[in-house]
């Protein structure tokens, strides 16, 4: 859980708001002292734990390696599933290509992928 959205979400999702997050990766770049195959796991479970605290339940990896996401078709088609299945009325996002290895690439990959016409939405 990205901490600078966390006091919204929990407060929509307090509101009776659906929310939901789908991650590029697993994250398994993200403790250097650990094999990324052994990282992963143990990074998945701290994703789910820190958005069940702010009240999501529904998490999604897409499995992208961490720290190399390399912006493209495959991810453009990744997450245009995603965005089908759960047809978001909002789509928030990471846009600083400060905050860290591929996440401003995937950013414009979300862009790409939503609809674009306000009938493809449902009540999400």
């Amino acid at each position: 859980m990205e901490y600078g959205a966390a006091a919204a979400v929990a407060r929509w999702t307090m509101q009776g708001k659906w929310i939901g997050y789908v991650l590029a990766s697993d994250g398994e770049a993200g403790i250097a002292s650990m094999p990324p195959d052994e990282a992963a796991p143990i990074r998945r479970d701290e994703q789910r734990g820190s958005y069940r605290v702010v009240g999501v339940t529904d998490v999604e990896f897409l499995g992208h390696p961490d720290a190399t996401i390399v912006e493209g078709i495959d991810l453009r088609a990744d997450l245009a599933v995603a965005v089908r299945r759960h047809r978001p009325k909002v789509s928030c996002r990471s846009t600083s290509e400060t905050v860290g290895a591929g996440r401003a690439g995937t950013s414009r990959e979300i862009g790409s992928s939503l609809p674009r016409d306000d009938a493809s939405q449902s009540d999400k």
